[in-house]
This record gives structure tokens, C-alpha cells and sequence, in this order.
């Protein structure tokens, strides 16, 4: 081995001045172990200086040290170098034997507390250290093997892990060459290219290794890479280092190994490796090339350093220094480090307001000498007054919530009320935690407060609230005047939770018991109504309202709240609640009325109806009388829809109106509507303009309701249209007014030249009853319920109806807008009978007639007989029941529901019971529930007075072939 002084002094210093550089240091004739790992390290940690010392005759001796030339860049050429030869011995080797632990400085200048600049040998021009000792495996130590920088060096927890290996692989090299064996099971076969030094030293490292040629071909793995993959050597070799990294991470990886066999540069890349168990961890690769005698790359070392715990640190870290920036920047109290000499190293937001400082002109500086130059260091009697801060710095000992006046920036005083804690590190204390909050604000308005006390109670005492102070655990409650007073209570009496439990009204008890254990139990607030029922004996309604304290350790502590007198609230309450009651009942009053109505109007309209049709069917009546017959039965027609209009009314008010919706032609229906009216409009004199130019005209609607709207309105422009006036009637179709909607929107106008409206009625004119000027209500007469019940029936289709008009003799237009659906599919009908089939009896048909008014039973027995069916009228419930016992079976069962001794319901249930016999309801009645009831009966259909005996004929027929199995059109089971 090479004596250390002459390595030293063989080195020669190329250029000139103090920076620089030291070309390398010569091997030594054989080229010795020592000075072989010396560079090694060099090379492996891209270091300047390194250097081998060991004991010797208990003295601690250099016996290696290597400059690496190519560690200059020409960036360092101008910059600080190392000088070699003022370097006789390794500067802290000494500290690193009697510590017996690595020792790392990352600047000589600030060395750290455990160490004084002063004494620290810096002679050759170094700025960073790292060492550590060389000791066999029975822990004798040998020496000390270290890395210097000329400029400071942040050494990472590889640099110190890496070096700790290299010195560990040099301890057994020397310990072998003394007499030791190596173990040979494990040390890789190398082609002859490779030089042995490799495989020792990675034979050596703990971390799995590798050897790779000059192209990135694998060569060789060490023992660790075997045991921590599974893979085996020849497979290791055959698939190469990449296989193992997990397989989101290899293309990354490649990529930058790419770049590297392309640059000759060090790689170095993160990533995880796959487990021979198959879990994955966090390892730090790195590829060194490794350079021969003639500059060329012969070889790449490969390693892989376990940085799971660092990752995982890391990643704690962040969050943790995330959370604490959080804290420290949203906190409302100022946050403050010092270290040991009391100067700040760190201040939040919050700290830099109450003292008016910046962060920047608080660092590195003493936080005594800027908010507290009034302390009273030398006072007449006692000790001085220490700085608390600095008394925490000194014993470790915790100050809490203490008060005091410091000085902000500006020089004005500032109250504060801060705590002071130790700040620890392994155990050791490096520097105190003071929170400081601003209280100035607090102490100038205590005063205050005091006042704002007094004068709360006042309001207290002159207000209506009562307040209750409970003391859980003592089980002690107090109450002032005004809440002893809620409860019927003298103001002298004494009251506890048991006595308040007392007061309350026995309904109300346990529901509040339990109310208030959940309040405690959950922290919630207790907020509730009851009943008192104190001494007085007078109950009174209050509304109790408090919150639960705890203390520290989680237990209950206080229960306080307010009460407050709701007794005359809840009576007013009851009021209305009577009052909105006898409203509701007023307005069922009133539809029983209506509808009570309703029926007395229709009812004496039957017999009229039925004998006017009856003397319009005999060939009898002379032709003289008919058109006063036909006048006869249109005006019965128009006084049952003006009936049928208050009873729609009363269904749009209660929300029973009923739409049964199917797929129409609308134009068929306008066709229909129209039918209806062309007499008046003939008879009135008027001009028809009808124009279909819709072409989608199929919608989703009622049938019925559908041709009630535009009859409606149609009957309107014929009844204000004077004599010789146009009519005009139009369809067409217009983009959906609905947003949603895709399909266009079918709309028919009905225009008039009639009288028109006056612009001041027009918003009114779809009000029920309205008809806006009383002399148009004199004139033509009505309700003014029709187009209110159309715009209803429009609305509840998804359209809409709205009027327009010039005003007064300028006519008016009312124009209808719903949506239209895509025309059905039709399928194939049955083909519908033939007008003489529809008119021919049914044979054998036997029909039970029950009608209390004998007028309308006789004519109505006389009509159907001649229609070819066996009837047998009966005038009341027995008798019909009689009739069904004597004269039956029957095969229909045609009643009135109001009978004198019952009802037709009773009658068709008593029918059916024996045998399911359908049956038709006749009735003044016509509401949602009138038809509810009528079918859960047994009627299948319900006709409304006054009856028209072709409407009663043709339902019997539809009934009739409905039970033989024939699919005929026509009217409903209801109607």
C-alpha cells in the first residue's frame, strides 16, 4: 500500500490561483485495494476527494486518497477546488471513532448544534463531509472512510445508505485478504470483459445489483436481486433488470434508459419493482456507467435502492406539511417558531397582522427584542423578570394562556394572550411553538360587556322570555321570574328537573323527557312544545329552547335554555284551524249543493224529454206540431249542458276533472262539433268559412272533451255573430310552444264578426260567471261557464286557449293550440253492423225497469216495448226485487239511483248477488264519486238526466252485444 504523504505529494496542480484543479492522484504500483474502493466511492457518490484512514498503533492514519479529475465540470473550473495537499489526515475522522456513527455536514460553515465551526480543521478548502466508520462484524472498529466537496452538499438518505455499503463491502475485502474466506455461493460468473472488482462489489451490496455491458445487456445479478424477485439467474439474464418493474411503470422506465445508452449519462429513475410474492415496492434505480483506461464506457453497474419507507414518508409528509400550511395560514391566532436562541424561524399570517411585521423582518431575528423592550430587567425587589418565551427555551416547561403588553411594529401597545411550548426532536429540544392571539379588542371592551350584561338582564326582565341555568351533575336547576311564571309558580318557590318533570301536562311528559335525553345525549339543540300545568291550575303552551354543555372529557355538564309563551299563538291557531275547517265544510256544503241542485233540475227534464221523444216517434203526431216538439227537446238538450256546465265547474275547482286520453282525428271532431251547430247557423242566418290546412292533425285528447271545446267555442261565435255575419273556422300547424316539445302543435282559430270584446273585459272573459258586461248578459242570456271550462280542458290536454279582439262590433277570434302525437298503427276492425242491424231489436231481451216518476216509467215502459224488448217496470225497490222473484231472471237491469224506499244501488247489488246481471244507472247525479260508486255497484254505465231515449236505446244495444261477444263502436259503459 502506498504511503498516504507520498500519494499527497505525487499530485500536481495544473493553472494557477486557488481554484485550481487537482489533476489525479497516481495508483499506487499494484494498484491497492484500498485506493481500488477509494475510487469506487468516487465514482459511485460523482465525488471530488475521497479518503481511506485506519487505525494504526491506536492513532487514526490516512492510508488512501483519490481525486476523481472528471468530477470538475467546466462550470467548477472557475469555481472553489479542494486542495489536496493541505489535507495531512481525515478533518473529523476522530469525532466519527468516538461517536461510532456516520456523520454527514452538509456546510462546514453551519454545522448544526452539535458541532462548533471553530474547531473544525477546514484547511485544504472543503465545504461539505461525509463519513462513516469501518468496523469488523464483532464491532472492533478499524477506521473511518470519507467523501469531501469544496462546495456545500444536501447528502441524500442514498449518498449515506450508498456509502455505508461501499465501506461495509470494503470491510470484508480486507478482512479476506487477512486470512477470511469470502462466500463464493453466491458471486457471479462475469465474461472476460468484465473486470472482477464488479462482481465484488456487487456481490457485496444488500441492495439487489447489477451488471450490465457497454450495449445494456445484462451480465450478472447479485444474491439480493435473486432473493427479492424469484426469477432465477438464468432467467434474470434472459429477460434483463426491466422485466422486473411493474408494468405501468416500464415504458417510462425504457424511454429513460433509452436515453441514456445514448448519452453515456447516469440514469437514475423511481419506479416499482414486482416481488417474487407479488406485490410491488418503491425502488430507486440507478445505471452508472463505468469507464476503462481509455475513456470508453466498459460497463454499466446497476442498482436498486429501497425507497418504499421514504415514499411513504414522503407522501405523509406532504400531507402533513399541506395540512399544517392549512392550519397555520387559515388560523386566527398568530403561530410563531423560535429555536434555541430565541429567533424566529417561522410565522403564519395571523402572527404577522397583530404585530405588523413580515415574515421576511422577523426571520433569523430575536422576537424578544422587537415586542417586548419594556420588560423590566433589573426590578428594585426580587429576580429579573425573565422573558417567557426564553424561560420555555431554558426548561422545557409549557406556558399556557398567560397575558401580556407587547409592541407592535408601529410602537403601540397590543394586548395579548399567548401559550408557549417546547418544540422537540428525538427527544432533544431544538426551539418553542408560541401561539399569540390579540386581545386588545377583548380587555377595551370588557367594560362593556359588563354594561351590555346589564342591560341584556333588563331586557330579560321586561321581556316575555323565560330562562332556565340547569347544573347537570349537581341536578340542580335555576329558573328567573318570567319562567317560573310560564310554569303557574310562585316566585319564591324553589325548582329542580324532578319538580319541572312535574309541571308539564301528563301528555306531554315522557315525550319531553325524552326529548331532552336525546338533546344531551346527541349535542344537539332542544327545541320543543308542550304543555305546563302548574299549581294555578291554568295550561299554558310553551316553547322551550336550550343546548347542552360538556366538559372536557365528554361528560354533560350544563343544560340552559329560554321559554317562551305560546299560548295565545296556538289559540289563534285553533281559530283558524275552525275557521279553515267551516271553510272546507262550507265548500263541500256547497258542492253537495250544486250537485243536490244539478239533480232537481234534471230530474223533472226526463218525463219531458222521454214524452216528447215518444210523440216525435208515433206516426201519429200530426206534422204540424213537430218543429215545436223538435224546439221542445233542443231547449231540454241546452238546460241539461248548462247543468253539465256547473257540475264541470265544480270538478275543475275540486281537481276531479276526468280526461280519458286516445289517439283522435281532431278534424273529425271539428266535423262533429260542427254537425251540431250547422242548424243554428243556418237558421241564424250566418256564413260558414271552414279551411282544414292542418296536416298533422292528430292528437292525444278526450273525445268528448275535445269536441266539448270546439262546440264551445263555435256555439259562442254563433251566439254573438249578428244575422248575415262570417264564420270562419281554420286549422293549421305552428312549432310547439312547449320547449320539449318536437312535434308541431295542431291549432284551430274560430273567428266571428260579431260584437267583440271590449279591451278591458278580454283578461276577464275566461273567468267563470263572467261575461264582463251585464248588458251582453241580458242580451244572449247564460252562465258564462263555457269558455271558462274550455280553457280548463285545454290546459289539462298541455295546451292552451286565448282570445283576441279589436273591441267593441270588431269581432273576436279564440284560437285552441294542443300538441300532436304520430298517427297509430291501425289494425285491422271487425266490420261494424249496418244501420238496419243497429235499429233491429234483440231478441228475448228481457228488460227490469225501475223509475219512481210514473210519468216517465210509462212512457219510457211504452218506448222500449216498441222497440221490441219484454219489460217489466217497477216503481220503487220492493218492487223491483219483487219483480226480479216472480217475473225474472231478467237480462238487464235498467234503474233510477234515487228510489223512495232506497236506492237503485241497493237494487242492482241485490240483483247480482244471485247472478252477475250488468245493469244502467239512471241519475240526476253526475260528480267523479256519483260514477265511482255506480260501477263498484255492478252498473256498467251511468246515465245522467235528463235521459234521451235514443242515447238509453243505444247503450241497451252496446250492452247487449258487448255480452254476446261482439266488439261494437259506441258509446261507453258511462256516459
Amino acid at each position: 500500500m502506498s504511503d498516504p504523504s507520498t500519494i499527497q505529494e505525487s499530485t500536481r496542480r495544473t493553472g494557477n490561483g486557488p481554484h485550481s484543479r487537482e489533476e489525479p492522484l497516481p495508483e499506487a504500483g499494484d494498484g491497492s485495494m484500498l485506493e481500488r474502493w477509494a475510487r469506487i466511492t468516487a465514482r459511485a457518490l460523482e465525488s471530488p476527494l475521497v479518503l481511506v484512514s485506519l487505525i494504526n498503533d491506536q492513532e487514526l492514519t490516512l492510508k488512501a486518497a483519490v481525486e476523481r479529475a472528471d468530477a470538475w465540470t467546466a462550470e467548477a473550473e472557475s469555481g472553489p477546488a479542494i486542495d489536496v495537499k493541505a489535507i495531512k489526515a481525515d478533518p473529523l475522522g476522530h469525532l466519527i471513532l468516538r461517536a461510532s456513527r456516520t456523520l454527514a455536514i452538509a456546510d462546514v460553515q453551519a454545522p448544526g448544534p452539535d458541532f462548533d465551526a471553530e474547531i473544525i480543521d477546514t484547511r485544504g478548502g472543503w465545504s461539505a463531509y461525509l463519513g462513516v466508520p469501518l468496523g469488523s462484524p464483532e464491532g472492533e472498529p478499524l477506521g473511518v472512510l470519507s467523501v469531501l466537496e469544496p462546495r456545500p452538499r444536501d447528502w441524500s438518505p442514498h449518498d449515506i445508505e450508498l456509502l455505508r455499503d461501499l465501506g461495509e463491502a470494503l470491510v470484508v475485502e480486507w478482512l479476506a485478504r487477512e486470512g477470511a474466506e469470502p462466500d463464493e455461493e453466491f458471486r457471479p460468473t462475469l465474461p472476460p470483459p468484465l473486470e472482477s472488482r464488479w462482481l465484488d462489489l456487487i456481490d457485496t451490496l444488500p441492495d439487489p445489483a447489477w451488471i450490465c455491458d457497454a450495449g445494456g445487456r445484462p451480465e450478472a445479478f447479485n444474491r439480493s436481486w435473486l432473493e427479492y424477485t424469484g426469477l432465477g439467474r438464468a432467467r434474470s439474464l434472459e429477460l434483463g433488470w426491466a422485466q422486473a418493474i411493474e408494468a405501468e411503470d416500464r415504458p417510462r422506465v425504457s424511454d429513460a434508459w433509452d436515453q441514456a445508452l445514448a448519452s453515456g449519462r447516469k440514469f437514475e429513475f423511481p419506479c416499482r419493482l414486482l416481488n417474487c410474492d407479488g406485490s410491488t415496492r418503491w425502488f430507486l434505480l440507478r445505471n452508472t456507467p463505468r469507464h476503462g483506461s481509455d475513456g470508453r464506457i466498459e460497463a454499466w453497474l446497476g442498482t436498486a435502492t429501497d425507497i418504499q419507507a421514504h415514499k411513504e414518508t414522503e407522501q405523509a409528509l406532504r400531507h402533513q406539511r399541506e395540512l399544517l400550511d392549512t392550519i397555520s395560514r387559515t388560523a386566527t391566532e398568530g403561530l410563531c417558531l423560535l429555536d434555541l436562541k430565541g429567533r424566529v424561524s417561522f410565522t403564519n399570517p395571523a402572527f404577522e397582522q397583530i404585530f405588523g411585521w413580515t415574515g421576511a423582518e422577523l426571520e433569523n431575528r430575536r422576537l424578544e427584542d422587537l415586542v417586548a423592550p419594556g420588560l423590566d430587567r433589573n426590578p428594585p425587589q426580587g429576580p429579573p423578570e425573565i422573558w417567557a418565551p426564553q424561560s420555555v427555551l431554558e426548561s422545557a416547561v409549557i406556558i399556557r394562556q398567560r397575558e401580556a403588553n407587547w409592541r407592535r411594529k408601529d410602537g403601540q401597545s397590543v394586548m395579548v394572550s399567548f401559550s408557549c411550548s417546547p418544540l422537540l426532536r428525538e427527544g432533544e429540544l431544538v426551539g418553542a411553538v408560541l401561539s399569540v392571539d390579540d386581545i386588545t379588542e377583548r380587555k377595551q371592551s370588557s367594560q362593556a360587556l359588563v354594561i351590555n350584561r346589564e342591560r341584556l338582564d333588563l331586557v330579560i326582565r321586561s321581556t316575555e322570555l323565560g330562562l332556565w341555568y340547569g347544573d347537570l351533575p349537581l341536578n340542580r336547576l335555576r329558573w328567573n321570574p318570567k319562567c317560573k311564571e310560564h310554569f303557574g309558580l310562585p316566585q319564591d318557590s324553589q325548582v329542580s328537573f324532578d319538580l319541572f318533570y312535574e309541571l308539564l301536562h301528563p301528555e306531554d311528559r315522557e315525550r319531553t323527557r325524552e326529548a331532552v335525553s336525546r338533546a344531551i345525549e346527541t349535542r344537539e339543540t332542544f327545541d320543543i312544545e308542550y304543555r305546563t300545568l302548574g299549581p294555578d291550575g291554568k295550561v299554558r303552551w310553551i316553547r322551550a329552547i336550550g343546548k347542552a354543555t360538556h366538559d372536557p372529557s365528554g361528560r354533560p355538564a350544563r343544560f340552559d335554555g329560554i321559554t317562551v309563551d305560546m299560548t295565545e299563538r296556538k289559540q289563534a291557531e285553533d281559530a283558524l284551524r275552525a275557521a279553515k275547517e267551516t271553510a272546507e265544510s262550507a265548500s263541500r256544503a256547497k258542492d253537495q249543493f250544486i250537485a243536490a241542485l244539478s239533480h232537481e233540475l234534471r230530474t223533472p227534464l226526463t218525463p219531458v224529454l222521454v214524452n216528447v221523444t215518444a210523440m216525435l216517434e208515433d206516426s201519429e203526431t200530426p206534422d204540424m206540431i213537430r218543429p215545436t216538439l223538435e224546439i221542445a227537446r233542443r231547449n231540454i238538450a241546452l238546460e241539461a249542458r248548462l247543468i253539465d256546465d256547473l257540475l264541470d265547474v265544480t270538478r275543475i275547482s275540486q281537481g276531479k276533472l276526468r280526461i280519458r286520453r286516445e289517439s283522435v282525428d281532431a278534424h273529425e271532431l271539428v266535423g262533429r262539433a260542427l254537425e251540431i251547430c250547422r242548424d243554428e247557423i243556418g237558421t241564424a242566418g250566418l256564413n260558414l268559412e271552414l279551411r282544414l290546412e292542418a296536416i298533422e292533425n292528430r292528437v292525444e285528447a278526450d273525445p268528448a272533451r275535445l269536441q266539448q271545446m270546439i262546440w264551445n267555442l263555435i256555439k259562442n261565435a254563433v251566439k254573438f255573430t249578428p244575422k248575415r255575419g262570417l264564420i270562419q273556422i281554420k286549422t293549421r300547424n305552428e312549432p310547439p310552444a312547449r320547449r320539449e316539445a318536437t312535434r308541431p302543435d295542431w291549432v284551430i282559430e274560430v273567428s266571428d264578426t260579431g260584437i267583440g270584446i271590449d279591451v278591458e273585459v278580454l283578461p276577464k272573459i275566461f273567468n267563470a260567471f263572467e261575461q264582463g258586461d251585464p248588458a251582453v248578459t241580458k242580451q244572449f242570456g247564460g252562465l258564462g261557464l263555457g269558455l271558462a271550462i274550455s280553457r280548463s280542458l285545454a290546459e289539462a290536454h298541455g295546451g292552451s286557449l286565448a282570445a283576441s279582439s279589436s273591441g267593441r262590433n270588431q269581432g273576436a277570434t279564440f284560437t285552441l293550440r294542443l300538441p300532436t302525437i304520430s298517427p297509430p298503427v291501425r289494425a285491422l276492425e271487425p266490420p261494424r253492423p249496418s244501420e238496419d242491424d243497429s235499429s233491429a231489436p234483440l231478441p228475448k231481451l228481457r228488460v227490469l225497469l225501475v223509475e219512481d216518476n210514473p210519468d216517465t216509467l210509462r212512457v219510457m215502459t211504452r218506448l222500449l216495448r216498441s222497440r221490441g224488448y219484454e219489460v217489466a217496470p217497477a216503481d220503487c225497490m220492493a218492487a223491483a226485487i219483487e219483480a226480479e222473484r216472480t217475473v225474472g231472471p231478467f237480462d238487464l237491469v235498467v234503474s233510477d239511483i234515487g228510489l223512495p224506499d232506497g236506492s237503485g244501488l241497493d237494487v242492482i247489488r241485490h240483483i247480482r248477488s244471485a247472478r252477475p246481471v250488468p245493469g244502467i244507472a239512471l241519475s240526476g247525479f253526475g260528480t267523479e264519486d256519483d260514477l265511482r260508486k255506480s260501477g263498484e255497484a255492478g252498473f256498467v254505465a251511468h246515465l245522467i238526466k235528463p235521459v234521451d231515449f235514443p242515447t238509453l236505446d243505444a247503450a241497451i244495444r252496446q250492452i247487449a252485444q258487448l255480452a254476446r261477444g261482439q266488439q261494437l263502436a259506441g258509446p261507453g259503459p258511462s256516459a
